[in-house]
């Protein structure tokens, strides 16, 4: 018969085993009752105090399963406590501490957790054969380092785990599970590629474990999300479907595969496939439902639900899932973030159906339970963001900017928020835009557009923030700034799938702008181009009658009327099939019955403003159109030689556009007609009368220099009716000076052929001067094809080669610079009075021959040169210029129909031409020669007001000579004379670099090292790039830095050395 003790050992090990095993089976509390009786049961026991630190370390394993880690926690403590007093139980208490790790970690004590699992695997090193606990413990590890954010220190102890496990046979799974955990630490930190490999790792090592098939879908699934992360769409929905394939394989995977049907809902979404996304909602939300305890995946799932709807404008039923995601929240502890984006949520459903007031609480409601949870900054600034887009919608633009402020403050917080930041400053720029504060708008959206192209895939975003910064340009008039903006967002958008109804909106706001500049043609074009993409877009016949409309107005402007008429009656079909558009409807009549009196059919003219008149006078704000149709009746009335009717018309306009504001220019034109038909009827002191009251309306807007330089023709036009000549006189050269200024107005008109190329001619110049030299190229290329089409314009011609030979030497293009030259040379010989041009030919001849080496034959051009200039008056204009400062030694050229570009000062002509003159001696070895060359030039400079650079650049130029000549002593005075002078001179940093650095150089052979040392370091100090371009330290800056270096710099602004 067994004794009382072995009785009462076998009765406390069934005890504890049955414990054990009802542990397993998830029967925790009878589990726990169980390991509590054979803990009692071997108290009563001698000689178990290693079973009793079993039991313990069992029930807090049990506890800790339960969700009671505190409890947990003590009582593994207290198993601790036994085995420290056993030998040889370092393997057991390696495991009470790892899983005491555990239990600190599920009571959010994640930094006494790690210093636990520290402790754990110290002891796994002091046993053997302990390298796959050893593994684990640093998976576990890694685990809570992810958690904490710790994603470098995780991803280091997830390689070390995986290099233990891969030392150990059978660890397959082991490994397959540190791969998961290694994917998901390069996941949350950006590194899809890497986490997506190694979640495909983990797969294939799942796949040789049998019975791996729920192991297999998890993998699969964080497969999916990283291809949903790189919006690789199909490839994500193909993961998911094979990872629900997998668990319907497996039984009780029902949670699992509704996290599955979820995420393939997700991914729908973002693939615009609503319907099929919400369907996979609803099964997902079925499986939670069928599961207990999955409150918290049902309120997200009905959070995403509710993310679908309100993105079909289905508000109201995301509402309905809000409200019903937020109650299940509210039902679990802990959920305070969660249910604050489900009020935020709940915010943009009720902006979308212009529940301002009550979006404005939702977010506040967010707003507050967010600010209780630690680490929501950007979910602070998200409802901060939004409220701002909420305040500004309802024009209250100071509080919208204030909460944007405040959203950006919180945003630059957070790590990784740029795309946010970059909304955000979005949304200020359009606030500021409504303010009409357009230059801090302008500076907003750059300020958005420069994050935005930190951040890759916000195409989407970037082309938004152009389409803002255009409408803002174009708001202030400037037309060809906004055209390119609206041209670069198109461009973008054209990159992102779904985005018609934006690349029309760029396309039609680029016809504004066009149709601005009067540039009618491409306008149309543009026009059309929106058209054809709103036929692509339900829901948008408004946008296509206005595109129609405004293609009706552009014909008009360039006098196509029957394609116009055309163009208002398609409009005006389309605006008739939608109520509460009598408005456009007026316009649409306005411009038949423009179009109708341009062809002479003026009694159906009449017709047509009659009825758009009588679409107005019961609608609010429709005095524009009123008065717009009054003063078209006005001129049809007038054409039909009806003139006393028509100033009756003109009258009543003119009193209505003064009723409203920004009616200038409707005013100046009403006042013109007015004018002409008064002079129709021989009244030409009132004619004259009005003419200039529309000419002082004319002078203070922007953009009217062609209406403008009508207006003064007609003025002249009366003048000389009256009799007085030399006033009408004056008024045709203000007329002639209007026209120039509207040159780029009326690019497209017929007969402006001479202004055309004048006009390029000036951008060739402009292109030439900011280094744009291919497009340069073609601008002087397109000038001097239309001057040789017009008679007289040898000059021009030369002009036009003398800047294409000067832009070809600017490419290298040696050759073909100096036949160009050549050919402007052998014209301007052929033209009066134009020695002073054939001295700038010869001297950028010299420039050119200089460049490619060819120094012999550069002098003797440079010579020729000098005999022109010297034979021309000295600085006949510096007398009447005044001094413009050290920064600005340069004068922007006009292009003239009289004569030549007058691009050179003969004194900085000279001085120009000798200091190259003297770099070409020293260049051949004539060093004494360049010298008294550039102490020539020099002189010169020095007598010449804004030319301190020069003089700095001759004074460097002479420091290279005198110590090509051995002169060392006076070539480091030299470097410091130059110093000084570009001390005087802003952006000169990197030049006073250089010219300390020679200078040091200098000292260095005259054996000066202490001046050698602080000259290098001064040198450094102002052009850090210094090292990094020539080399690390002051003796590899020695022998790396050559006097090429600062000449290849000098190169451009020699060549411009001519120009003031």
């Amino acid at each position: 018969m067994p004794s009382q003790d072995e009785e009462g050992r076998r009765r406390a090990r069934e005890t504890y085993d049955a414990g054990v095993a009802l542990r397993r089976e998830g029967r925790h509390e009878e589990a726990l009752a169980e390991l509590t009786s054979a803990l009692e049961l071997y108290r009563g026991l001698h000689g178990t105090r290693w079973r009793q630190a079993d039991c313990l370390h069992g029930m807090g394993l049990v506890l800790r399963e339960a969700g009671r880690p505190e409890e947990a926690l003590a009582s593994f403590q207290d198993a601790l406590s036994l085995y420290r007093k056993i030998q040889g139980t370092e393997r057991q208490r390696a495991s009470c501490l790892l899983n005491a790790g555990n239990a600190l970690d599920d009571a959010g004590r994640p930094e006494e957790a790690l210093a636990s699992f520290q402790d754990a695997l110290n002891l796994y090193h002091q046993v053997e054969d302990a390298e796959k606990e050893q593994a684990g413990c640093l998976n576990i590890t890694g685990i809570t380092l992810r958690r904490l954010g710790r994603y470098e220190e995780a991803l280091a102890s997830y390689r070390k785990a995986l290099e233990l496990y891969r030392s150990q046979s059978g660890t397959g799974r082991e490994q397959a599970m540190c791969l998961r955990n290694t994917g998901l630490a390069l996941r949350t930190v950006g590194r899809q590629e890497e986490a997506r490999a190694a979640f495909q790792d983990a797969l294939s090592l799942y796949r040789r474990v049998r019975g791996s098939q729920r192991d297999q879908a998890v993998c699969l699934v964080d497969v999916g999300n990283t291809w949903d992360d790189a919006g690789r769409y199909a490839r994500a929905l193909s993961a998911y479907r094979r990872a629900l394939d997998l668990y319907l394989q497996v039984g009780a995977t029902e949670r699992q595969q509704g996290i599955c049907l979820e995420n393939t809902g997700n991914t729908l979404r973002r693939l615009g496939r609503y319907e099929e996304a919400l369907a996979s909602y609803r099964k997902a939300l079925e499986l939670y439902r069928s599961q207990s305890g999955t409150e918290r995946e049902q309120a997200m799932c009905l959070r995403n639900t509710g993310l679908a709807l309100r993105t079909v404008g289905r508000y109201e039923e995301a509402l309905a899932s809000y409200r019903k995601a937020l109650e299940l929240y509210r039902s679990q502890g802990g959920t305070e973030r969660e249910q604050g984006m489900c009020l935020r949520n709940t915010g943009l459903a009720l902006h979308g159906l212009e529940k301002h007031e009550e979006a404005l609480e939702a977010y506040r409601q967010a707003l507050e339970l967010y600010r209780q949870v630690e680490g929501t900054q950007k979910d602070q600034a998200d409802c901060l963001g939004q409220t701002g887009n909420t305040l500004r919608v309802t024009g209250r633009h100071e509080e919208a900017l204030e909460a944007y402020r405040q959203a950006l403050e919180l945003y630059r917080q957070v790590e990784g928020s740029e795309r946010d930041q970059a909304l955000c400053l979005h949304g200020t720029g359009l606030a500021l835009h409504a303010m009409g504060r357009h230059e801090e708008a302008l500076a907003s959206y750059r300020d958005a557009l420069g994050l935005y192209h930190q951040v890759d895939g916000t195409q989407k975003d970037q082309a938004l923030c152009l389409y803002g910064t255009g409408n803002t340009l174009r708001q202030v008039g400037r037309y060809g700034e906004a055209c390119i903006a609206f041209q670069e967002a198109l461009g973008l958008y054209r990159q992102v799938e779904g985005t018609q109804r934006d690349q029309a909106s760029c396309l039609y706001n680029t016809g504004l702008a066009l149709g601005s500049m009067e540039r009618h043609e491409k306008a149309v074009a543009a026009y059309r181009q929106a058209l054809d993409l709103y036929a692509q877009v339900e829901g948008t016949g408004l946008r296509q009658a206005s595109c129609l409309r405004n293609i009706g107005l552009a014909l008009g402007s360039m006098e196509r009327h029957e394609e116009a008429l055309a163009s208002f009656r398609d409009a005006l079909g389309l605006y008739r099939q939608v109520e509460g558009t009598e408005k456009s409807q007026a316009e649409c009549l306005n411009g038949i019955g423009k179009a109708l009196h341009a062809t002479g059919r003026y009694a159906r003219a009449r017709e047509a403003f009659r009825d758009a008149r009588d679409l107005c006078p019961s609608l609010p704000g429709t005095q524009y159109q009123q008065a717009d149709s009054l003063c078209e009746s006005g001129v049809a009335l007038s054409a039909e030689g009806r003139h006393e009717e028509a100033l009756s018309r003109f009258r009543q306009a003119l009193d209505l556009y003064r009723q409203m504001k920004g009616t200038e220019k409707d005013q100046a034109d009403c006042l013109y007609d007015t004018g002409l038909a008064l002079h129709a009827m021989g009244r030409y002191e009132e004619a004259l009368s009005r003419f200039r009251q529309a000419l002082e309306l004319y002078r203070d807007l922007s953009d009217a220099e062609h209406c403008r330089a009508d207006c003064l023709g007609q003025v002249g036009v009366t003048l000389r009716t009256l009799g007085r000549f030399d006033d009408a006189r004056t008024a045709y050269q203000q007329a002639l000076e209007a026209y120039q200024q509207a040159l780029d107005l009326c690019r497209d008109l017929p007969g402006c052929e001479a202004e055309q190329a004048d006009c390029l001619y000036g951008v060739g110049d402009a292109l030439d001067r900011v280094g744009r030299y291919e497009e340069a190229l073609e601008a002087y290329r397109q000038a001097l094809g239309l001057y040789r089409e017009l008679p007289d314009t040898r000059a021009e011609q030369a002009g036009c080669l003398y800047g294409t030979g000067s832009a070809l030497a600017e490419t290298g293009r040696h050759k073909e610079a100096l036949a160009g030259l050549g050919q402007a040379l052998g014209l301007y010989r052929e033209l009066p009075d134009t020695q002073e041009e054939q001295a700038d030919c010869l001297y950028s001849t010299g420039l050119t021959l200089d460049d490619a080496d060819r120094h012999e034959e550069a002098l003797t051009v440079y010579h020729q040169a000098l005999d022109l200039y010297r034979d021309l008056p000295g600085d006949r204009e510096q007398a009447d210029r005044p001094d413009t400062g050290a920064d600005e030694g340069h004068k922007e050229a006009e292009p003239s129909r009289q004569g030549p570009p007058d691009l050179l000062v003969t004194g900085r002509q000279r001085a120009g031409c000798l200091h190259d003159m003297g770099t070409a001696l020293v260049a051949v070895g004539r060093h004494e020669e360049g010298l008294d060359a550039l102490r020539g030039s020099l002189e010169l400079y020095r007598d010449l007001p804004g030319a301190v650079q020069d003089q700095a650049d001759c004074l460097y130029d002479t420091g290279v000579a005198l110590r090509a000549a051995g002169r060392h002593e006076e070539a480091a005075d030299s470097f410091r004379q130059a110093l000084d002078l570009y001390r005087k001179v802003g952006g000169t940093g990197r030049q006073q670099a250089v010219c300390l650095y020679r200078a040091g150089s200098e000292m260095a052979r005259l054996e000066r090292y202490e001046e050698v040392q602080e000259a290098f370091q001064d040198a450094v100090a102002l052009y850090p790039g210094l090292r990094e371009e020539f080399g690390q330290d002051e003796g590899t800056l020695r022998t790396a830095w050559s006097a090429w270096c600062f000449a290849r710099e000098r190169t451009h602004s020699r060549r411009f050395r001519r120009c003031l």
